[in-house]
């Protein structure tokens, strides 16, 4: 037997086992799915992922692997705010307050007449 040299296995680049077979799924499903709606995948990768995952009929595994990857344009990952407070209530002037519970209501579209009640 000759060393250092690769004489079996398979060959460099080509997908395993696994891979083959989620590709071969997830052909299969995207088949199925185009027959019953056509024109349902022009183009569009997340309505495969989301048909894929959606379907019973596949295999758990492809539908939660679908899912996974479907999911960051689905619901998009919350992203970390930094808050500062420069004030406690107690360094709030009344009229300040009032000011800011104003402009709260401004914003929100709730504003009446501008009276606050107190």
């Amino acid at each position: 037997m000759a060393q250092g040299r690769k004489t079996g296995g398979r060959q460099k680049g080509s997908v395993n086992r696994r891979t083959a077979e989620r590709e071969e799924a997830m052909q299969r499903a995207a088949q199925t799915i185009a027959a019953v709606i056509p024109g349902a995948f022009d183009g569009d990768a997340h309505a495969l992922l989301m048909a894929v995952y959606r379907d019973p009929a596949q295999e758990w595994q492809l539908r939660v692997q679908a899912a996974s990857k479907a999911i960051q344009y689905e619901k998009p990952a919350l992203s970390s705010v930094e808050a500062k407070v420069t004030a406690t209530i107690q360094d709030v002037s009344e009229d300040d307050l009032d000011a800011q519970i104003r402009m709260m209501a401004v914003a929100a579209g709730l504003a009446g007449d501008g009276a606050t009640e107190h």
